[in-house]
This record gives C-alpha cells, sequence and structure tokens, in this order.
C-alpha cells in the first residue's frame, strides 16, 4: 500500500479550496498557526486529528478575513523542528522570521482519548489555542475548554465510527477556538 507525504500548510490550502474557501484573497493579515506540543499527551502535529483541528481554527480566521499560514510555508528551514516538540517560545523566535512576515502567530494544543467504562465509551476533547502578536510577543486571547469535552460513543460502533466521533468532536471545539482568536485579532487591528 502505497502512503502520501504531504506537509501540514500544503493540506491545509488544499482542504479549503475543497471546502470552496479561497486562502489567497484575504486582505495583508495574516497568521501563523501552529502546534504546542510542550504538555505531555499533546496531539503531535503530525496526526490526522490535529490537521482537521486546525483546518478548523484556519476556516475560522479565514471567515475574518485572516489568512492561515502554515510553518513550512513561511518560515525559514532550521528554525524550528520539522518533527515537532516545538515549545512557545521557539514558535514565537520563528515567527519573527517569517518570509512573507506575518502579523499574528495561533497555537494549538488538542488533547483526545477514548475512555472506556464498564457500561459505555466516551472520546474525551480538551483544547487550548492562544493568539498573540508577532513581534510583540503580545498575548491576545486565550481559549481553553474549562474541563474535557465528552462525547458518548453508541454501543453498537465499530472503530470507523469512533474516529467519525472523534473527528466530530475535534472540529467541532477547534471552531469555537478559532472563532475566539479570530475575534482577538480583530480587535487587534
Amino acid at each position: 500500500m502505497m502512503t502520501l507525504s504531504v506537509r501540514p500548510a500544503a493540506l491545509i490550502v488544499c482542504l479549503l479550496l475543497v471546502a470552496g474557501i479561497r486562502p489567497g484573497f484575504a486582505e495583508e493579515v495574516s497568521a501563523l498557526v501552529v502546534s504546542d506540543e510542550s504538555a505531555r499527551g499533546a496531539e503531535s502535529r503530525r496526526s490526522p486529528v490535529f490537521r482537521k483541528a486546525l483546518v478548523a481554527v484556519a476556516q475560522e480566521l479565514l471567515k475574518r478575513k485572516v489568512t492561515p499560514k502554515g510553518a513550512e510555508e513561511v518560515l525559514p528551514k532550521g528554525s524550528f523542528k520539522p518533527k515537532g516538540g516545538n515549545n512557545l517560545k521557539i514558535w514565537q523566535n520563528a515567527s519573527e522570521r517569517a518570509a512573507p512576515p506575518v502579523q499574528f502567530m495561533v497555537t494549538l494544543q488538542l488533547f483526545v482519548a477514548v475512555i472506556e467504562r464498564s457500561q459505555s465509551q466516551l472520546v474525551e476533547v480538551k483544547l487550548k489555542s492562544s493568539a498573540y502578536t508577532v513581534p510583540d510577543k503580545e498575548e491576545l486571547n486565550t481559549f481553553e475548554t474549562d474541563k474535557p469535552r465528552r462525547y458518548v460513543i453508541p454501543n453498537d460502533c465499530d472503530r470507523k465510527c469512533i474516529v467519525k466521533i472523534a473527528t466530530d468532536a475535534v472540529k467541532e471545539v477547534a471552531k469555537e477556538a478559532g472563532a475566539a482568536n479570530a475575534k482577538a485579532i480583530a480587535r487587534a487591528q
């Protein structure tokens, strides 16, 4: 079986175009959208579920006329770790060298788990997202689920069904985070 390797930045643009959103035609305001993998157990930016969250946040930014940018798209090689594990300080320092320059940076930290109970299963989603100015590093907004959101998995649900429920749950929470950060960026302009 052959697998394709797709960079997250290219994936964002492709998925947005499929959704009918044209990222190149937003105003000149742009935001670097990156993963915050500093916490133990956080989803890697390479995981499919994280990419779904990334796209949901990017769509909300585009609705507010903020062009989302991926790390591989605008950051010079060597300014961040390509395999993940980048903390906030690494992303902030790298964002200052973005070409073309970005005015804002949005970080995402995502936790997803399937919890098995005696009679049922749950998908648990926790997300933290923050918006910062570049190069000032001023925090504009932090969206964090106050407690993990839980979604019930039906008893007759197979693996494919569980993945769909988890994906839908992540998209729902990520859209809220993207909208909150987009509003904060709009206020800061």
